[in-house]
């Protein structure tokens, strides 16, 4: 089923991972997607672990890993293996307001961070150190 967004109210981002979609929201259930002909995605894997919900996502060009920053300040790493059983590598902490959008660099060995507190952060992939 695809939900008219006006109808809806549901949040809306940008759907990534696809030329043809355009853009996409999503709801406690479920996403629907937008795009030159109508579309229903259902959700792969639940990502937990953020307090108060995420706000940003990015997929690695390395294929098998997230990004996530939250409304809790942190940025997640997660691996997101094809039994669709994610788990979080790393709790890459030094924001200290939102987390507003997230980046990984071309190679995926770096992770970019902004947020609300007026900061972008520029984190290792290892989540061992700020780089």
């Amino acid at each position: 089923r695809v939900w008219a967004r006006s109808r809806w109210g549901a949040q809306e981002a940008d759907l990534i991972g696809s030329e043809e979609a355009k853009e996409c929201g999503w709801a406690e259930g479920g996403a629907a997607a937008e795009s030159e002909e109508e579309v229903v995605v259902s959700p792969l894997v639940t990502l937990t672990g953020h307090q108060g919900g995420s706000s940003c996502v990015a997929w690695c060009p390395r294929g098998r890993f997230l990004v996530s920053g939250g409304y809790d300040k942190a940025v997640r790493v997660w691996e997101v293996p094809p039994d669709g059983e994610a788990r979080t590598l790393h709790a890459l902490v030094g924001h200290t307001d939102w987390v507003l959008s997230v980046a990984f660099s071309p190679d995926g060995r770096r992770i970019a961070s902004a947020g609300q507190d007026r900061t972008i952060r520029l984190w290792d992939f290892r989540g061992e150190r700020e780089a």
